[in-house]
């Protein structure tokens, strides 16, 4: 397990992820590949870009500040929570702005004026 290997350098933090996947409740095609893994004692699951996981518990292992778990479950297209933050977020991120103008507007409204100048002077060059 690559996370362990934190336990001896303190410049590293390591996560294990426990991911929880019902089948039978999302469509979001993933893929165990353990067997195709240089590692063979790892378990490697690879998941589409668009998988959402919702965060769970995160908590010490151990009683170590360098090793964590962090428990995640994906989301179903049903998720009611997922549809009010995809809403909320339409309604708030300047959706109607398209490209650079948009990621602009955002960056304005997150006070992140330092990347705002950069977008626009990519822009203008």
């Amino acid at each position: 397990m690559f996370a362990r290997q934190t336990l001896e350098s303190s410049d590293l933090i390591g996560i294990l992820f426990v991911m929880k996947i019902d089948p039978s409740i999302t469509p979001t095609p993933f893929a165990n590949i353990r067997d195709a893994s240089c590692y063979k004692r790892e378990e490697k699951t690879i998941f589409s870009m668009h998988s959402i996981f919702r965060i769970g518990p995160i908590e010490q292992i151990g009683g170590n500040n360098c090793l964590w778990q962090v428990d995640l479950t994906l989301t179903s297209e049903n998720d009611s929570d997922l549809h009010a933050l995809t809403k909320h977020m339409r309604q708030n991120t300047y959706s109607d702005k398209e490209g650079w103008d948009g990621l602009g507007m955002l960056l304005i409204k997150l006070g992140r004026i330092d990347n705002v100048q950069e977008v626009y002077d990519v822009l203008i060059d």
